[in-house]
């Protein structure tokens, strides 16, 4: 829904059954993973053609940029120290496995400064994962624009880290668009003694002169 905002998002949280109870009962990994599969909610921002969700069928609108923080048993706190020393806006909240077994595992939305294409989404989210040290436990799954994402579980388990929204542009690859003709050097060029005083051409002279 184009007209939904982050509050929503979050006031939504406590309307949705979330089946909490249902990961805090699991008793073994394949319960856990059940569990999961079929009874929990996700979100993904941006249009997809024909309402397809894979990354080819990506079109624009996606603002979201959203880690799972997976591998490196951060602390909350740490992430949201990183999140106000770059001044950054965030919302930080547990996981399912957390509601399973305890594990310090977090997602972590921010918002783009406008929307993003395939490119500047995988771009921006590397650049995010470098810039706020977090590629110890940052999912690469992450990156994927059309990877779904579990919803917060309950709206006083998020956290809001207020700051602003990511600039895209700071991310954005920079293209060369000069043509580079590449080649092998020869063995008698690769071999050769001569100096670049030897050669004929403008650079040699201005050292020459020099």
């Amino acid at each position: 829904n184009p007209k939904a905002t982050l509050q929503d998002f979050l006031d939504s949280a406590d309307e949705i059954d979330n089946s909490i109870e249902l990961l805090e009962g699991a008793t073994t990994e394949e319960e856990y993973e059940q569990v999961k599969a079929n009874h929990l909610i996700y979100f993904l921002d941006g249009t997809y053609r024909d309402n397809q969700r894979a990354n080819e069928r990506y079109e624009s609108g996606k603002q979201l940029i959203v880690l799972d923080l997976d591998d490196a048993n951060y602390e909350r706190e740490e992430i949201e120290d990183k999140l106000e020393e770059q001044g950054l806006f965030g919302l930080v909240y547990p996981t399912a496995r957390y509601y399973y077994d305890g594990s310090k595992r977090w997602r972590l939305i921010m918002m783009a400064d406008k929307a993003m294409t395939k490119d500047t989404y995988k771009s921006t989210v590397e650049g995010v994962v470098q810039m706020l040290d977090l590629d110890e436990g940052a999912d690469e799954a992450s990156s994927k624009i059309a990877q779904l994402m579990g919803y917060p579980f309950r709206k006083s388990d998020v956290s809001i880290v207020i700051g602003t929204k990511v600039n895209v542009n700071q991310f954005a690859k920079k293209t060369d668009n000069k043509k580079i003709l590449q080649f092998t050097p020869s063995a008698t060029i690769a071999t050769s003694s001569k100096s670049l005083m030897d050669f004929n051409h403008d650079q040699a002279r201005l050292l020459k002169e020099a």
